[in-house]
């Protein structure tokens, strides 16, 4: 890849956060991910699912331009590689981790790079529930259960996201509220924005998420966490805390959904 493939990566929470800091309240709604307005004519590439192998070793995989080379990279230089097939899917392989990994998955095609969408977040103890942490928008789930993230910050700016059937509405509240309505999208993924009205004070509230015969009622802490240089995921009884810094030193928090820690 060439380096401006790099600067991605060690940009990435530059880009991905700068909307969630103290000049811009609520700015969890929509903002342009830099990568759209790298796609030009072009989609880039997405990522459908990660998978564990059975030596702790993680499978990716996407699809992007045909014959592309994609490739995963991780905040501390390390690249791994893979060639799209002529349909456009891919399959990347990476080494096992111990740790909380955040990849980012690009394309090249002659002399163009490409980023997806947002960047991957990999739990090391359920790789399947990684998630993809988009610039300005709702953290995107790829395999969850009704809920799978919620994003907020020190704004009171908060979303929620999760997977149902395609096409499916789910009716989100906070503390009894009146519910917002989420239409899931084609691969079933939802996602539901709240705090634009009233902000969501930094404190314990009840999240009840429905949609058909699946609920989800529970108190949640909204608390802001305090992050490291770059980020700093901490492991709760059911999911991953993960705190980040943005440019102006605004702290925004993304809990993934896991359930129980696995021994």
């Amino acid at each position: 890849m060439h380096s401006h493939g790099r600067v991605l990566v060690f940009g990435l929470l530059a880009l991905a956060l700068c909307a969630c800091g103290k000049k811009a309240a609520g700015t969890l709604l929509a903002a342009p991910n830099p990568s759209q307005a790298q796609s030009g004519y072009r989609a880039p590439p997405q990522v459908f699912a990660v998978r564990a192998q059975p030596g702790g070793e993680i499978e990716i995989d996407g699809v992007a331009a045909p014959d592309a080379r994609v490739g995963g990279e991780t905040p501390d230089r390390k690249r791994y590689g893979a060639t799209a097939a002529k349909s456009g899917r891919f399959t990347l392989e990476m080494p096992a981790s111990a740790a909380p990994q955040l990849i980012a998955v690009s394309e090249e095609t002659g002399r163009r790079d490409l980023q997806a969408d947002g960047w991957l977040f990999v739990p090391p103890d359920a790789p399947e529930r990684a998630v993809v942490l988009r610039a300005g928008a709702s953290t995107r789930p790829l395999q969850a259960g009704l809920v799978g993230t919620i994003d907020f910050d020190a704004n009171g700016a908060a979303a929620i996201s999760g997977v149902t059937a395609p096409g499916v509405e789910a009716d989100v509240s906070i503390d009894g509220g009146t519910p917002v309505r989420a239409i899931a999208d084609a691969r079933g993924v939802w996602e539901a924005h709240l705090g634009v009205d009233k902000h969501i004070a930094p404190a314990s509230h009840q999240v009840r998420v429905v949609s058909r015969s699946q609920s989800f009622d529970r108190s949640f802490d909204f608390s802001v966490g305090a992050s490291g240089p770059l980020f700093n995921p901490v492991r709760e009884p059911d999911g991953w805390r993960v705190a980040w810094k943005t440019p102006d030193g605004a702290v925004q928090t993304t809990f993934v959904f896991v359930g129980a820690q696995r021994s």
